[in-house]
């Protein structure tokens, strides 16, 4: 009986090494086939392996278009080695032109001693994130004619992820005379989420400005906005046929409630105090003025 389990067990054994070596050799066989091939075969079809891409040297995995950014990469260049093949590349959201217009202010303003005047502030700008066309307009209608108006375009490059400088020209109109500039600035976020807007003005008549415009959103909920902002201009000379002083010329501040029903619409309430300067205030005459505001933030 102990010799009959001896020659089953041996039997057993042989079995199982016969079908190691025969599985090896298919398998073995198989590899080869697949490398000849250069590819694997799905239903009569062959599906081409993903091709090397170029080698990026580490210079142009830093420069993305023409913005040298400080941290930043190609999204293509961490490929690992492989390209799209006969694929189409793909493309990322900053390769493609947008567009976007933003009615920041459009309120009645109401004060002592004036007539109720109507103020828009709005912009809007086509391109990528990187370069784009940035137009600006600004203005205050009284008694139903155009009071004051400033319009300008500019070109936005980005400089950081955070700042743009702007580079145009703007044109200020109105009851006033009007007054051509050239124009450059910078618009970002500084640290703690302040919006900054600052422009240096080079007027055709020699005059020089500055202007200087800082914004913070509060939220107090998803929908409920406290807005802050503050505004301040500079001019080089006197300029009386546009009651402009030298110096600082005015300052303006003001707080905005707002509700965003959406982000695209969103109604708000708010006071602004508006106070001249120096030369401006002598030459206007106008006292300090504090303004109920009203209005519509718009976005498309």
């Amino acid at each position: 009986m102990n010799m009959s389990y001896q020659r089953i067990i041996r039997a057993v054994v042989l079995v199982c090494c016969c079908c190691t070596g025969f599985g090896s050799a298919v398998w073995g066989q198989q590899q080869t086939d697949h490398q000849s091939h250069g590819g694997h075969t799905v239903q009569g079809a062959e599906i081409a392996q993903p091709q090397p891409a170029e080698t990026v040297s580490p210079v142009a995995v830093q420069e993305h278009g023409s913005l040298a950014v400080d941290g930043g990469r190609d999204p293509h260049a961490y490929s690992g080695g492989y390209g799209f093949g006969p694929l189409p590349r793909l493309q990322m959201a900053d390769q493609h032109s947008f567009g976007a217009l933003l009615v920041n202010r459009l309120e009645g303003q109401w004060h002592d001693g004036g007539p109720p005047v109507i103020v828009y502030d709005l912009q809007a700008w086509y391109g990528r994130s990187y370069d784009r066309l940035l137009v600006k307009a600004e203005g205050m209608i009284e008694r139903g004619r155009l009071e004051e108006s400033h319009s300008e375009g500019y070109w936005s490059h980005a400089l950081t992820a955070y700042w743009d400088g702007l580079l145009g020209v703007r044109y200020d109109g109105g009851e006033k005379p009007g007054q051509g500039w050239l124009a450059c600035g910078l618009h970002g976020l500084t640290p703690y989420w302040v919006e900054l807007k600052a422009g240096l003005y080079l007027g055709h008549t020699g005059q020089l400005s500055a202007r200087i415009e800082a914004e913070y959103e509060l939220l107090l909920s998803q929908r409920l906005v406290l807005q802050p902002r503050v505004e301040t201009r500079f001019f080089s000379r006197r300029d009386a046929s546009r009651e402009i002083g030298a110096g600082l010329s005015e300052l303006t501040a003001g707080l905005r409630m707002r509700y965003e029903f959406s982000r695209e619409f969103a109604p708000y309430l708010g006071v602004e105090w508006y106070l001249p300067v120096g030369e401006t205030r002598r030459i206007t005459g106008t006292p300090d003025q504090t303004r109920l505001v009203a209005g519509l933030r718009l976005r498309f």
